[in-house]
């Protein structure tokens, strides 16, 4: 509970949030991996937060050169040395995630409407990771994975989050 309420998920549907830790209690007990599943079965109470009138949610998303660095930085295989070639190391330097986070920074502010941050979209398999590398930074910019959006939502994409000088 406490997971979600740090990432501002509304708490009162106890009942779905028991019934997806049960579960997924069964397979994993580990806390991020069941606050995911609790998010995925929340995902109507998530996204109705960012839904436009016109039943749409405009976000950001992830640019197709940061999701590949971003997939190689936070993959198991990275962590064991055997994941990440040498260009995608020279992509991932400490200046380049900082002038990254700093150019996410801008996206959030110019893409703020009415004070309403739009959320990061991320897939799935990123979200926790990019959760931890924006919240220093961002704090309050939402990130919502893909399966978390019921079928019925459109999402619109107000900017797009991608490495700037990768070529």
């Amino acid at each position: 509970l406490q997971r979600l309420l740090r990432e501002r998920v509304p708490i009162r549907d106890l009942v779905t949030i028991l019934e997806a830790l049960g579960d997924a209690a069964e397979t994993t007990k580990d806390p991020e991996a069941l606050t995911e599943n609790v998010r995925r079965s929340m995902g109507n109470v998530i996204i109705r937060s960012y839904t436009e009138p016109d039943g749409s949610v405009r976000g950001i998303s992830l640019g197709p050169k940061l999701e590949q660095s971003l997939m190689s930085l936070f993959s198991p295989r990275s962590a064991q040395g055997g994941g990440i070639n040498a260009a995608q190391m020279a992509l991932l330097t400490p200046e380049t995630l900082a002038n990254t986070l700093s150019h996410l920074k801008r996206i959030s502010s110019e893409s703020t409407v009415d004070g309403k941050v739009p959320p990061l979209i991320t897939s799935p398999s990123l979200r926790v990771g990019i959760r931890r590398l924006v919240s220093p930074v961002l704090p309050n910019l939402p990130v919502i994975s893909l399966a978390e959006f019921p079928s019925s939502v459109t999402l619109n994409t107000v900017a797009v989050w991608d490495l700037e000088d990768a070529a």
